[in-house]
């Protein structure tokens, strides 16, 4: 007789709290992105400015390094901002089909998460367990 595989699946509370996660995590990397990319156009912006007043800034700092690495950025940044997009559409859909409330802007759970927060002594929970939502389903 052997071993049976181990096997796991994500229950759609699970799905959930991983949507969140993650919405949290890109919007992070999308504000750190849009962070480098509004630097380096400062720098340019400046170096652009400066030769301007003179000849002597003609020579200073390399032009198209800044170009190439915007223009990676800003790809990135698309690339990040579809995927916050398509992680916010499926928690939606998943809240909406639960019957989870939303958790507010930018994934924010507020008072809710803060009273989770303060009851455990584990990882904070970011909405009821199935026995806490039965009840204030049959309740409500």
């Amino acid at each position: 007789m052997g071993l049976e595989p181990i096997r796991v699946e994500l229950t759609d509370f699970l799905k959930v709290e991983l949507l969140r996660d993650e919405e949290e995590r890109l919007a992070e990397e999308l504000g750190a992105i849009e962070k480098q990319v509004r630097e380096l156009l400062i720098t340019a912006a400046e170096r652009d400015y400066l030769r301007t007043l003179s000849p002597y800034y003609a020579d200073r700092g390399p032009v198209g390094a800044d170009a190439g690495r915007i223009g990676q950025l800003e790809g990135q940044r698309a690339l990040v901002y579809q995927a916050l997009e398509t992680v916010r559409a499926q928690k939606a859909q998943f809240e909406n089909a639960l019957g989870v409330p939303a958790a507010g802007h930018g994934g924010r759970g507020g008072a809710r998460r803060a009273g989770a927060a303060q009851t455990s002594g584990g990882k904070r929970s970011r909405f009821d367990s199935f026995e806490d939502f039965k009840q204030n389903q049959d309740q409500g």
